[in-house]
Formats: C-alpha cells, structure tokens, sequence
C-alpha cells in the first residue's frame, strides 16, 4: 500500500484511481458535511493530476444581467 495522506481511506482509493461504491460516496458526502477540507485537498490534487494548469471555460454560460444589476447596483 501507498504511503497514506488523507484520514479517510476511500478518498485515499480515490487519489490512487481504485473504484468506489455507492456506499463509500455517501460516507464521503456525510464527513464532508462536518469537515470538507479533505474532499477539496483530494478534488484539488485530481485537478491538478488530470488537468494541469489548464483553465476551460464555456461560451454558453448565460448571466442574467438585469438580475445581477438589480442585486448589486441598486
């Protein structure tokens, strides 16, 4: 076995591409509930991994500008 980083053994299965079950998601959401550094730290180093310093964005997204002057600028 890998050396360990995280507390939680199936964010560390995660991390070392190893699948999990529905079981396993549901414990992560409910500790992440109470403390969700260590689901960020892991999103973040999966980031990092897959995609490197690449930043996407998407040309589709729509913002409701009247909205958004209506909350901040009145």
């Amino acid at each position: 076995m890998t050396n360990l980083v995280l507390k939680s053994e199936i964010l560390n299965s995660v991390l070392e591409n190893k699948s999990i079950n529905r079981e396993d998601i549901i414990d992560i959401y409910e500790k992440s509930i109470k403390n969700s550094n260590e689901l960020f730290w892991t999103a973040q180093k999966l980031r990092i991994k897959n995609k490197k310093n690449s930043v996407t964005f998407s040309k589709k997204a729509f913002f409701n500008i009247i909205n958004l002057c209506k909350d901040t600028c009145s």
